[in-house]
């Protein structure tokens, strides 16, 4: 038996159930998306966490951080987030982030499609207008102080500029 209804096997009821439910999904949908692409979204806070076996670095850094979102299709949005590691190296790095968005709990996924394993969390606030991003990722030069290159965690926050 196939699980998925189609509509045509839907009483009356439940295809008005369907319909408020869709409804609902693209009236949040919209709203997150438009307090997402208004904008720029600024880092107040970068904490990076970086794992090499038991060995774990930590490097803070707020400035020079920052999300762009546009929309890229009716249900999609793309990011470009662009950084600068430290103050010793002014290079401006950018990764182009593909963002699928679950409005109902105000977060989203960003997945990065050059490094399939790069992926971020992200919430937002709509109390304090605040987005926080977790990202796991290759880590950078200036969070790396191993021989090898290693993966860490980056929690980001973010205030909206308009």
């Amino acid at each position: 038996m196939d699980p998925i209804l189609n509509w045509s096997q839907l009483n009356n009821k439940q295809r008005k159930d369907a319909a408020e439910d869709r409804d609902d999904y693209i009236k949040s949908h919209k709203k997150l998306t438009r307090i997402l692409t208004e904008g720029e979204w600024v880092s107040v806070h970068r904490d990076i966490n970086v794992f090499d076996g038991d060995n774990v670095t930590s490097y803070e850094k707020t400035d020079g951080n920052n999300y762009k979102f546009t929309k890229s299709s009716p249900t999609q949005l793309r990011a470009v987030n662009s950084y600068v590691l430290s103050e010793d190296d002014p290079t401006v790095y950018t990764v182009n982030w593909v963002v699928q968005l679950n409005p109902f709990r105000n977060s989203f996924i960003l997945r990065d499609p050059k490094t399939p394993t790069r992926e971020a969390y992200g919430h937002y606030d709509r109390k304090t207008d605040t987005l926080m991003l977790s990202i796991n990722g290759p880590a950078g030069p200036i969070a790396q102080p191993f021989d090898e290159p290693a993966w860490g965690i980056t929690t980001n926050y973010y205030t909206h500029v308009v």
